[in-house]
């Protein structure tokens, strides 16, 4: 009779082991998918990062393109109007206005660069620095403090939204792991 109770025992305490050892895989791969889907958020955001500082880069290079054409139809139409006499005051007012409109989008540009990146310019000698710096790296002058830039809270319709969105992931994510469990 002991023998019996005993093997009955060990049967008994395998199955619970064996059913808690599957509950600590199961609950291993849980937090490693946790863990990879966490990862590939971040690549994921980290890479529209690079893709938009990249566009906004373009529109630099462009943008400079732009300006120097202007400037070079500026000089010629100067080098023109003086030559032949033909000198309007109005005409030269506008080309500049169209390189100073420019001007502006460039600077906008780059401020939206440096944002992405956390980053300024000096204003002594113009040299990247990170926004948390109080000091240039390069020259050494006092960098002005930038607040950390406001997010606003989303209004309740989006936040509703975001709410369902959430749900609707959920579902599509739990119906992934089903097809998953059923594929092993």
């Amino acid at each position: 009779m002991n023998y019996a109770a005993a093997l009955l025992y060990n049967m008994f305490h395998n199955k619970l082991l064996n059913k808690s050892m599957e509950e600590m895989a199961m609950g291993i791969f849980d937090n490693v998918f946790e863990n990879v889907k966490s990862v590939a958020d971040i690549v994921g955001k980290k890479a529209n990062k690079v893709v938009d500082v990249s566009k906004l880069k373009l529109s630099v290079n462009e943008l400079n393109g732009e300006i120097k054409k202007r400037y070079a139809e500026l000089g010629e139409y100067i080098y023109n109007a003086k030559k032949n006499g033909d000198y309007s005051e109005e005409c030269i007012t506008e080309k500049i206005q169209e390189i100073d409109d420019l001007s502006e989008q460039l600077a906008a540009v780059q401020d939206a660069i440096s944002t992405l990146l956390n980053r300024v310019y000096c204003p002594e000698c113009g040299k990247a620095v990170s926004i948390n710096d109080a000091f240039c790296s390069a020259c050494g002058a006092k960098l002005p403090v930038h607040e950390a830039p406001v997010v606003e809270e989303p209004a309740e319709d989006e936040a509703e939204e975001t709410a369902e969105e959430d749900v609707v992931e959920a579902e599509v994510v739990s119906e992934v792991e089903i097809e998953d469990n059923t594929e092993e």
